[in-house]
């Protein structure tokens, strides 16, 4: 009974061990996050965007004014609105991308990308990362 009982009890042990929370809390529904609610942002005029060419690993900043588009590799970016936080709350940003690729296998990005967060969208690209920085 023992031997059945104790791998049970490694196998929950190192499923909290590896997800830093317990079965329960892991199996909990998630919400997905809403949109972004724009009456707690202020309009800014130009995004600092972080640039990555993954095969030659070499980043690049680039500053892209509302209304404006960049060339990066195959990468067409357009920058469509540009939000901050006011200086009173915590600081982020969120930019409105559009993002197209010369080739047309490759899908097109449009949408939101938060400075603070870029994992909740973002460039799913195989060549290239696109990342906001911040909106000034």
């Amino acid at each position: 009974m023992r031997l059945v009982i104790l791998p049970v009890l490694v196998c929950a042990a190192s499923a909290v061990a590896q997800t830093g929370a317990p079965i329960a809390a892991r199996n909990a529904p998630t919400t997905a996050p809403g949109p972004i609610n724009l009456d707690a942002w202020q309009e800014r005029t130009e995004a600092e965007l972080v640039l990555l060419d993954k095969v030659r690993a070499q980043p690049r900043s680039a500053t892209l004014r509302v209304g404006q588009s960049l060339s990066f590799g195959a990468l067409t970016i357009s920058l469509r609105r540009c939000v901050a936080h006011p200086p009173d709350q915590t600081q982020d940003s969120a930019a409105l991308l559009d993002i197209t690729d010369s080739h047309a296998s490759i899908p097109r990005f449009r949408g939101w990308m938060l400075a603070n967060e870029p994992a909740i969208s973002q460039l799913e690209h195989p060549l290239y990362d696109v990342h906001v920085a911040a909106c000034r």
